[in-house]
């Protein structure tokens, strides 16, 4: 009731029972429910918000420092389960023709994977997702020159080479965002170089604002098209896999580079000249479950690279671990000869789990 009808409803009750709502309990009511008011429309404003938010990003630093000194273990395994189903181990990705095309691109204040966004673009081949973002840090100068996106916090006003445009909340953008990936079946993400920067860094916002796991539920795939262009593409035939370079050479036109809505538009244009399959599809969170594998690489049962790759199959030690716990060795050696590793992967990963155990 005193959320629905404010502090006065007390009183309320007592008139509708036809009895007396008494003078102290309304004057309470009243002071109360203006309090509320005055608390409510200081929290619609900017800068509230934005002050909230930078607390809520200190509080996420000061959490994963205290990870950090509990150790890489513990706070790789929270993260796992927290965003993956681990009691379900997944099978190998294959195309079945139902996968939607979905390019992104950010534009960010710096070229930190801890910097914030300043524009997120998408497109499908129909619809452009274009919006512009507040940041709660200064975008640098070498990220302004490039972008041409500069932010006045005076009058919280971003403006494009000098023009305004609208800019909105990080937590906002992000919901439409998902809202927008989430009216497409089986999505499937491309970027130039997303693997490392756009997507740590977009992976980095959602956690901050709990969206993460909401996100996951959308998404089937990333695809990185720098690494299609340089397997296709001589860097002496074409001078550099830099995706304005490859839009002059293959599409022989010039456009608004790092303009996030003209590099999405662009690069769709570009898959026509890619080829891609199943193997070039890592899931979006990729990084976690490399992070999964810390202990055997420390312990050099497996290397970085082993570790990646099982990452870009979808598998976490959790998986493997389940794996092993129902069949043993032929339980993993199934799960692993399917994601196309080999027996020394196999015979690794026993003998981990096997001391383990003991």
């Amino acid at each position: 009731m005193q959320k629905n009808e404010g502090y006065g409803w007390l009183s309320k009750v007592n008139k509708k029972s036809l009895l007396s709502p008494g003078h102290l309990t309304i004057l309470h009511g009243i002071r109360k429910d203006r309090r509320r008011k005055q608390i409510r429309k200081t929290q619609s404003t900017t800068n509230f918000k934005r002050k909230r938010l930078t607390i809520k990003s200190k509080k996420l630093k000061d959490n994963q420092r205290e990870s950090v000194k509990e150790g890489d273990t513990y706070g790789g395994e929270i993260e796992v389960q927290e965003h993956i189903d681990t009691e379900t181990i997944p099978s190998k990705m294959k195309f079945e023709g139902e996968e939607s095309v979905v390019v992104f691109d950010l534009e960010t204040t710096g070229l930190s994977r801890k910097s914030d966004i300043t524009q997120l673009a998408a497109f499908d081949g129909t619809t452009v997702f274009n919006e512009y973002v507040s940041p709660r840090e200064v975008i640098s100068p070498k990220a302004s020159e490039i972008t041409g996106l500069t932010f006045d916090f005076s009058c919280d006003q971003m403006y494009h080479h000098g023009k305004p445009v609208k800019s909105r909340d990080i937590q906002i953008v992000l919901l439409e965002f998902i809202d927008f990936i989430s009216k497409k079946k089986k999505p499937i993400l491309f970027g130039h170089n997303i693997a490392s920067f756009d997507i740590p860094i977009l992976m980095n916002k959602l956690r901050q604002h709990s969206l993460l796991s909401e996100f996951m539920l959308h998404i089937y795939g990333c695809i990185d098209t720098i690494k299609l262009a340089r397997r296709k593409f001589k860097t002496k035939d074409i001078g550099n896999h830099k995706q304005q370079t490859l839009v002059t050479k293959l599409l022989g036109v010039e456009y608004d580079a790092h303009n996030a809505c003209a590099d999405v538009t662009s690069l769709f244009q570009l898959l026509e000249h890619f080829e891609y399959s199943e193997k070039d599809v890592f899931p979006f969170n990729s990084a976690l479950l490399t992070d999964s594998y810390i202990p055997l690489i420390r312990a050099s049962r497996i290397t970085k690279l082993t570790a990646r790759r099982l990452a870009h199959s979808g598998l976490c030690l959790k998986h493997l671990q389940l794996a092993f716990n129902r069949d043993s060795e032929n339980g993993l050696k199934s799960i692993l000869l399917e994601h196309g590793f080999n027996a020394k992967t196999v015979t690794s990963f026993t003998k981990y789990f096997t001391c383990t155990e003991e």
